[in-house]
């Protein structure tokens, strides 16, 4: 119950920075705090075999993988908000450029 519970508590404190983003100043407060990193460390434990089955496996962590693929999901969600590729949000063209730049092209278009 512990682990439902904590994966909760993240999957709204992602929500709370897609819905902050949509203030500018906000916006560049996360940015500048240093967001980014925890949000991009979540992206990378996404796991594409779990959405292939129907298995309940568990990840190091002890979350669900199901679970674990829902935050990265909403990462890659917070991170499009943070640097204005979603809709409602100023673009910061540094930050899109520098994921442009990381990410292979498919990829930084989705976001």
């Amino acid at each position: 119950l512990g682990n439902v519970q904590d994966s909760s508590i993240r999957l709204c404190a992602l929500e709370g920075v897609i819905n902050l983003s949509r203030s500018e100043s906000i916006q560049t407060e996360l940015v500048g705090c240093g967001i980014l990193w925890p949000l991009i460390r979540l992206c990378l434990e996404f796991d594409p075999t779990a959405e292939r089955t129907d298995s309940h496996q568990h990840d190091k962590s002890g979350f669900s993988v199901q679970s674990t693929n829902l935050l990265a999901k909403t990462s890659v969600r917070a991170l499009a908000a943070l640097t204005g590729a979603s809709a409602g949000s100023k673009k910061i063209p540094s930050l899109l450029e520098a994921f442009d730049t990381l990410l292979t092209k498919p990829i930084a278009q989705k976001l």
